[in-house]
This record gives C-alpha cells, sequence and structure tokens, in this order.
C-alpha cells in the first residue's frame, strides 16, 4: 500500500542522504507523491547535514506552506 511505499521511498532519501548525495535524495524527494513528516525530516536534516543549511531553509518554508 502507499504506507509501505513512503517508507522505501523514505528509506531511500535516507541512504542517498548519508551517502553525501543530497541531489540524488532530492529527485526523490521530489518525485514522492505523498510525503510524510520522516520525509520532509530527512530531507531537511540532510541539508544541514551536509552543510547546505540554505537548501534545508528553504524547504522547510515550503514544508509549512
Amino acid at each position: 500500500g502507499t504506507e509501505s511505499d513512503v517508507a522505501v521511498e523514505n528509506a531511500l532519501i535516507s541512504m542517498y542522504v548519508k551517502c553525501g548525495s543530497t541531489g540524488d535524495a532530492r529527485i526523490m524527494f521530489d518525485k514522492m507523491p505523498e510525503r510524510d513528516v520522516i520525509s520532509w525530516t530527512t530531507m531537511i536534516a540532510g541539508y544541514f547535514l551536509h552543510l547546505q543549511g540554505e537548501m534545508g531553509l528553504m524547504l522547510f518554508h515550503q514544508m509549512q506552506e
């Protein structure tokens, strides 16, 4: 179901972030038809982890919309 799809997609985003591939993580994030709090948190934290705080802030503001 969609919940398991989101969980798998979140795991892939997390893997990309841990490997330093924030660009690939963002592509995966942008393609997700549904996102949950884990999706947003993983992507935003990934940007800050890899010193891309400006991108993280932009995504945080996008999440709030």
